[in-house]
């Protein structure tokens, strides 16, 4: 009987681990989203052009990343700009045309970090 009520303890403790690690999955544990600014474009994307040259003028380093390279990715709207801590957790975002109007924010965000 007390092996059974220990069982049950035990089953119950690893899948309230396993649902604390799938809830704390992010996207700042990806190693693309390393410190600074991260642009996730896509090829249908119609404003990623207009995101990419709004980022093009940063004087820090911006990575381009196209969402086929993210796999089972969160990110449902493009473009996407992170930016991410050197903890590798994501401290600022913005997607669609928020974006690209938010790009300045976004750099002077990733500057106090790098």
């Amino acid at each position: 009987m007390i092996w059974r009520a220990a069982l049950v303890v035990g089953v119950v403790a690893l899948a309230l681990l396993l649902t604390r690690l799938w809830e704390h999955r992010s996207l700042g544990s990806s190693p693309i989203f390393a410190a600074g600014l991260t642009l996730v474009t896509g090829a249908d994307c119609r404003l990623c052009p207009q995101a990419v040259a709004a980022a093009a003028g940063a004087d820090i380093p911006v990575r381009i990343v196209d969402v086929s390279e993210l796999g089972d990715s969160p990110i449902k709207s493009l473009p996407t700009a992170l930016v991410a801590d050197r903890t590798g957790t994501v401290i600022a975002s913005r997607s669609g045309r928020s974006a690209i109007s938010g790009m300045a924010e976004l750099i002077a965000t990733a500057r106090r970090v790098l």
